[in-house]
């Protein structure tokens, strides 16, 4: 028989990977293209001012201050709320 090694993914899934966290989430064009994963009918579309929330998932040394500042600080610049679960350093 013939396995199906993993479930399809969502419709509605959408992600950004980057190999550098650090570098690349604080680069503006980066943090533009993640908002454009917004689905269309988002009220961000019409409304630039629209609330968007932002979870910042850190791991290890990205949950401590400093980085998880460096990396959601471009988000907070467009408007972004920014929540975080920390899961290194509580």
């Amino acid at each position: 028989t013939h396995r199906t090694p993993f479930a399809p993914p969502p419709k509605n899934l959408r992600g950004l990977f980057a190999g550098s966290g650090s570098i690349a989430m604080s680069d503006p064009h980066m943090a533009q293209a993640v908002l454009s994963l917004l689905p269309r009918h988002h009220p961000r579309h019409d409304d630039p001012n629209e609330d968007v929330n932002l979870l910042y998932l850190g791991t290890a040394t990205y949950d401590l201050e400093r980085f998880k500042r460096k990396q959601t600080r471009r988000f907070e610049e467009m408007g972004c709320r920014i929540r975080s679960l920390d899961v290194a350093n509580g």
